[in-house]
């Protein structure tokens, strides 16, 4: 697919790499985030910038954990 916005075709891009979601399903989400309001839009892409940045694989057991240890690990 090719668009005339190089942004459009950008987020369509990378929308696309997420499992499951083909070039037109990624269109459709793009659009929707286009129509929603601005802070909707900001509010989801900082909830995914938060989680890149700050999630840990537990040292232990490699479990999702906000810290270097989970909480079961932490506990024992």
């Amino acid at each position: 697919m090719n668009f005339s916005s190089k942004l459009l075709q950008n987020a369509v891009d990378e929308m696309s790499q997420l499992p499951g979601i083909g070039k037109r399903t990624a269109l459709r989400l793009v659009l929707f985030l286009l129509n929603q309001p601005n802070l909707q839009t900001v509010k989801l892409s900082k909830s995914l910038v938060d989680l890149v940045e700050g999630i840990n694989l537990c040292k232990n057991c490699h479990n999702i954990s906000d810290l270097e240890l989970c909480e079961i690990c932490s506990n024992t």
